[in-house]
């Protein structure tokens, strides 16, 4: 029965590590043409929606895959602790390198990384 006890008591401490949330807060996005191709040196521009507690923006370009990153930490950090459900809604301004422009609503969820692609179109 003491076994039993102490197999309970391990299995329950895993269970508590576990659900703590971990892992980056991303948001990754893939700029493509109207022809599906993805776009290197395209300049992104990601402005946190209006929100009265935090403030955040950020300029990235697509690397040679055609997709950029963006860390959230920073801005998931300044979120009081009793928030449990942390998601931010984005604005995208876009800018390829041939001068076209676009603009995306996009969300990320802390911990997560968030994939998103946004398309380039005369």
């Amino acid at each position: 029965m003491r076994a039993f006890g102490l197999v309970f008591l391990f299995f329950a401490g895993l269970m508590l590590v576990s659900c703590k949330p971990s892992g980056p807060s991303v948001l990754k996005i893939y700029v493509r043409n109207n022809s599906n191709q993805l776009i290197q040196n395209a300049s992104l521009t990601v402005v946190l929606e209006p929100d009265v507690v935090n403030e955040f923006h950020t300029t990235v370009l697509t690397n040679a895959s055609g997709y950029a990153l963006v860390d959230l930490e920073p801005l998931f950090n300044q979120y009081p602790d009793d928030i449990t459900e942390r998601v931010a809604d984005f604005r995208v301004y876009v800018t390829g390198p041939n001068g076209l422009q676009t603009t995306q609503k996009l969300k990320a969820r802390a911990h997560m990384t968030s994939v998103h692609t946004i398309f380039l179109v005369p």
